[in-house]
């Protein structure tokens, strides 16, 4: 297939679709397969058997497939899973939160699970950049309103949490501390990626208590009824 194909093709699965439209299990798995080889042309998706287990969770969360609550990656202590809950995704760097997510915003893209996709230091950025009121109140309008059920605007979903600074904007801000309370406080589902804490790597406790750390009791105490929480096993497949 031709580069001009694909694009035209691309195009064609972006059209908007009726928001009320759920994808299978099947229908998903084909479409992040499509999209993992536009957003990868030189990478093969390398389907190892914890590559597959990692995927299955998400394929099954966003098809609102009943066997995402069997799912061994899946925390259930301390938690209660629901598909009205958003996603945290943690794990060791380099084992697909990212790319899988980025593949399955465009293969999801105008359904009812569909989400819109930032990463979190652009997000300071963006923050330090506003300079006035009504800057400030377009960028709060962005990323703090929403809602869980019914989903009256779409997801948005924070990547690469925990790596970010505190913004700086005529004083220093814990940005996203302000922003998960808020989404909490308006029922905003939301979707996160983060890596273990780096001092912990593969501490699962470790690395959901650096939440706690950085953004407050409060913020670490809500995670679990914001979120399923979902622990990507395996290397990386960075080199």
């Amino acid at each position: 297939m031709r580069i001009s194909d694909i694009n035209t093709e691309r195009k064609e699965n972006l059209k908007f679709q009726d928001p009320k439209i759920q994808f299978t299990d099947k229908e998903l798995w084909s479409r992040f397969r499509y999209f993992w080889k536009v957003l990868n042309p030189l990478q093969e998706f390398k389907e190892t058997e914890e590559a597959i287990e990692n995927l299955k969770s998400l394929i099954f969360y966003f098809s609102e497939d009943s066997r995402f609550f069997d799912c061994d990656n899946l925390m259930k202590s301390k938690n209660t899973p629901s598909f009205e809950k958003g996603l945290l995704i943690i794990g060791t760097y380099g084992t697909g939160k990212s790319s899988y997510m980025a593949a399955l915003q465009l293969a999801l893209n105008g359904c009812d699970k569909s989400f819109m996709s930032y990463h979190a230091m652009g997000i300071v950025d963006e923050f330090e950049a506003c300079t006035s009121p009504s800057d400030k109140q377009v960028f709060n309008k962005k990323y703090i309103k929403g809602t869980f059920n019914g989903f009256k605007a779409k997801a948005k979903y924070f990547d690469d949490l925990k790596t970010e600074r505190d913004a700086s904007n005529y004083g220093k801000i814990n940005l996203f501390k302000d922003i998960l309370e808020k989404r909490y406080a308006n029922s905003a589902l939301t979707h996160l990626t983060c890596n273990y804490d780096p001092k912990e790597e593969g501490n699962l406790q470790a690395g959901l208590f650096e939440f706690s750390t950085k953004y407050g009791p409060r913020v670490y105490d809500r995670m679990f009824s914001m979120f399923n929480i979902i622990e990507f096993k395996g290397s990386t497949f960075r080199t």
